[in-house]
């Protein structure tokens, strides 16, 4: 009998471990079950080379060489792509039929799952849940008191209104939405911003990796999404354009394409949307009109003198309560799948979904009758304020409308009118629109913004192309009477 290879010897290894299977992504996995669950393991990454080399080397007293890895784990990927089975991944948490799933990613490989219900332990998810080597565990969490109460001596909120979003943002996060939303977290030095992020991170997604910076490219924050799925941006100063353009669409689901390698054109295809978390001091960090309208904002105030608690000892409170506190949170979770179905909107918004997990959770929690719909207008109308006030296209519209109702004519003449209207210090900055073509640009980007500040701007769709600008703060007076008007003919 001819001797085995070194490759057929681990083909035959791989073959006793699982079998092969391929996800929405078109990424190869193999799937194991052990005494309490399916597992499953990306065949590409590094933790499954090391596993295979180690079970090799366990089964065979001998070491496996690097090229009859390579070209196992090609001809693997090359099985689940063609004849494996299509599994659902995900990373932490998952939405399936009415059912949220969380991977505790602990020692217990223990998967909670919530629905209307309650929650409880699940050994047979709809969904695989795969783990990056930068997760941390999640403790077991106990049913015992009142989530709002647990938390709230955690969170430096300034009024009921924070509260209303905050909450909602945190069970918002277990669902499916289809836009997941951003948390903008404001406030002076001495606030708590940072502890603020981390203690959200703790509790939904916890991380090696506490907060990040800013990312400095699409593929830094590509690659903090894949591995979490929460993302924390810690001590924003301002974002730029471009990355708060890939911020909106993480937010809505963003796919992202890179070359596998620079020798072929294959390329790794992922879709993913990620809930958000960022902080800073500036108010106007994030200015994009578009991504404001899918964010949530609250601004902390300064937490002074005997409030301040030794932040090793805020800790070691937090670590303590955090299993009650996640099961109050999953508890909330449950009750809202239960009743979301019965919320109907009178009036729709960019966050139509997010509204309506607001207006179950106020359900729920017996808030005041609009409380959610109440805060959230509010906070939006006063963050645009201040997009629309960091945006210098915006004030020459609004210095242009000042005092009239209406005006009428092509993208050229409104930029003329506004560099009349507008001084060197804003006419010199870089953002200031320099043609016709730069300023219709911008004007897409601003037009809702504008609109919920009373000035509406149209476009023609056919024909000469012209812009209709129109001030509904501004009436124009009534046109006095003539003295010549008793005279008029009858």
């Amino acid at each position: 009998m001819a001797k085995k290879t070194q490759i057929e010897e681990l083909l035959e290894l791989i073959e006793d471990l699982g079998m092969m299977v391929v996800d929405q992504n078109g990424t190869p996995f193999i799937q194991t079950q052990d005494s309490e669950q399916q597992k499953v393991f990306s065949i590409q990454s590094i933790s499954f080379l090391d596993f295979l080399r180690h079970q090799y080397l366990e089964s065979y007293g001998k070491l496996a060489f690097s090229p009859n890895l390579k070209e196992v784990i090609d001809h693997l990927g090359s099985m689940a792509r063609n004849s494996g089975n299509t599994i659902t991944t995900a990373i932490r948490n998952a939405y399936v039929n009415k059912h949220a799933y969380v991977d505790s990613a602990n020692d217990k490989a223990q998967i909670m799952k919530i629905g209307k219900d309650g929650w409880s332990l699940s050994t047979e998810p709809s969904v695989s849940f795969i783990k990056s080597s930068s997760m941390a565990a999640l403790p077991t969490p106990i049913n015992d008191g009142d989530f709002v109460d647990l938390i709230e001596p955690y969170l430096n909120l300034a009024d009921d209104n924070s509260r209303y979003l905050v909450v909602t943002f945190l069970v918002s996060y277990f669902l499916d939405l289809p836009s997941k939303c951003i948390l903008l977290v404001n406030g002076e030095q001495g606030s708590g911003k940072t502890s603020f992020t981390k203690l959200i991170r703790e509790l939904l997604d916890p991380s090696i990796v506490k907060t990040q910076p800013t990312p400095s490219s699409k593929d830094d924050l590509m690659v903090a999404a894949v591995n979490s799925a929460l993302l924390c941006i810690d001590n924003v100063t301002k974002i730029s354009p471009a990355m708060m353009d890939v911020l909106c669409q993480l937010s809505t689901g963003a796919g992202f394409r890179k070359r596998m390698l620079y020798t072929n054109l294959d390329e790794v295809i992922v879709q993913l949307s990620r809930s958000m978390v960022i902080n800073g001091i500036s108010a106007d960090m994030i200015s994009a009109t578009d991504l404001l309208s899918r964010s949530i904002q609250v601004i902390l105030p300064a937490i002074i003198g005997n409030d301040r608690l030794i932040e090793t000892e805020f800790w070691d409170n937090f670590y303590n309560d955090r299993p009650k506190i996640l099961g109050g949170l999953y508890t909330l979770v449950g009750q809202v799948i239960a009743v979301i179905d019965d919320v109907k909107l009178d009036n729709a918004t960019r966050m139509t979904d997010f509204c309506k997990v607001g207006v179950a959770v106020e359900r729920v929690l017996s808030w005041p009758e609009n409380s959610f719909m109440d805060a959230l207008k509010a906070m939006q109308a006063e963050a645009m304020e201040i997009a629309l006030e960091s945006d210098v296209t915006a004030t020459g519209i609004q210095k242009v409308m000042a005092n009239r109702a209406n005006w009428e004519g092509t993208a050229e003449g409104l930029l003329s009118q506004m560099n009349d209207y507008c001084g060197f210090d804003l006419t010199s900055q870089t953002t200031w629109p320099k043609s016709a073509r730069s300023l219709g640009i911008k004007l897409s980007k601003i037009m809702p913004a504008l609109r919920d500040q009373g000035i509406v701007i149209e476009k023609t769709k056919s024909g000469p192309r012209k812009i209709t600008i129109t001030n509904i703060a501004v009436t124009r007076p009534e046109k006095p009477e003539s003295s010549l008007s008793k005279f008029d003919a009858t």
